[in-house]
């Protein structure tokens, strides 16, 4: 794993504030949807996660947190070419790449108490300056409307 140094704070274009408010829509009403039907957080990420690596074009996606009986489990759809993607969680947050692709994590806190991970995964090495930018801005925004839940 080579970690790369976090990118300078960017100004994003139209684009991409578009992209990230269908992002954040989406997300939304998927955790909706799943408050009203009372799911179980395997139940949420079943029917979210397929929905946002579409939205994101990433190949996986995955959260380490604890479940509802506070045991710490990692819910993960996509491919992982084979590794856990909890051990990968584990790692230092932010842009990182592996032999798998690049992994684009966060921490998720609650009233600012971390409460989990939260990990993307892109095909290939997307380590370039543009890349990272639009990645981290996407990202950020859609952990801002993740942890509203």
């Amino acid at each position: 794993m080579t970690p790369v140094p976090p990118p300078p704070p960017a100004e994003l274009s139209l684009e991409e504030y578009r992209f990230l408010r269908q992002l954040g829509r989406v997300t939304d009403d998927l955790l909706e949807e799943s408050l009203r039907e009372r799911e179980t957080l395997t139940q949420c990420f079943r029917r979210c996660f397929p929905t946002l690596l579409q939205h994101l074009g990433a190949r996986g996606i995955a959260v380490t947190t604890r479940d509802e009986e506070l045991v710490e489990q990692t819910w993960s759809e996509g491919d992982w070419g084979g590794v856990f993607p909890g051990g990968l969680l584990a790692g230092p947050m932010g842009l990182s790449v592996h032999d798998t692709g690049t992994l684009l994590t966060q921490t998720l806190d609650v009233a600012g108490s971390p409460v989990g991970t939260l990990g993307v995964l892109y095909a290939g090495r997307r380590a370039t300056r543009a890349s990272r930018r639009s990645a981290c801005a996407r990202w950020t925004w859609w952990r801002r409307s993740w942890t509203r839940c």
